[in-house]
C-alpha cells in the first residue's frame, strides 16, 4: 500500500468518511482468504472494532511479527515450544501504536525464533510468495512482506 493511500485512509477515518467497524469486516474477510491462499499469520485476529484511542493511527490495521509481544495475543517467535506463551505486557512498538489508534490484524509467520532467511523455518508453514505460490516471500519476516504484497487494504506491518 503506498504512503499516500496509508494518508488517505487516516484522513477519511478521521473526517468520518469510512465506517471502521465495516471497514474491519472486510479486513478480517481479507486476512481469512489470505490465510487460507498464502499462510501468512500464525494468529488471525477476527474480532476487529474500532478502537478506543484515537490518536495519530486511529483506524490503522497492523500486523505485527510473531516475535514482537503482544498483550493477551499468542505470541510464538515461530516455534511451537511458545505454542502456548501468551504475554502479559505489550513490547514498547505494540504499545506505542495502540496508543495512536492502531489495529492489530495478527501476527504473522516468521522463521523459527528469526533463524533464517527464507521463511521456510517456521513451525506454522512456509508463508507462500502472493506473486508466485511456488516460492516463499524470503526473509525470516516472510509473512509481514507476504501480507504487505497480498493486502489490498491500507496496512502496516511491524516486523524486524
Amino acid at each position: 500500500m503506498k504512503e499516500n493511500s496509508l494518508k488517505q485512509h487516516l484522513r477519511d477515518v478521521k473526517s468520518g468518511n469510512i465506517n471502521l467497524n465495516d471497514f474491519f469486516s472486510k479486513v478480517v474477510e481479507k486476512n481469512e482468504f489470505i490465510q487460507d491462499n498464502y499462510n501468512a499469520f500464525v494468529t488471525l485476529l477476527e474480532n476487529l472494532e474500532a478502537p478506543k484511542n484515537k490518536g495519530k493511527l486511529y483506524g490503522l490495521p497492523i500486523s505485527v511479527k510473531d516475535n514482537i509481544c503482544t498483550k493477551n495475543i499468542q505470541t510464538t517467535a515461530g516455534s511451537r515450544i511458545l505454542e502456548q506463551y501468551i504475554p502479559p505486557f505489550d513490547a514498547t512498538v505494540i504499545k506505542r501504536a495502540k496508543n495512536e489508534g492502531a489495529v492489530i490484524i495478527g501476527k504473522t509467520v516468521m522463521d523459527e525464533f528469526g533463524f533464517g532467511t527464507f521463511s521456510i523455518n517456521s513451525a506454522f508453514g512456509i508463508p507462500k510468495n502472493p506473486l508466485d505460490t511456488n516460492r516463499t516471500c524470503g526473509g525470516s519476516s516472510g509473512g509481514a512482506s507476504c501480507l504487505t504484497l497480498a493486502a489490498d487494504f491500507p496496512h502496516v506491518a511491524i516486523a524486524e
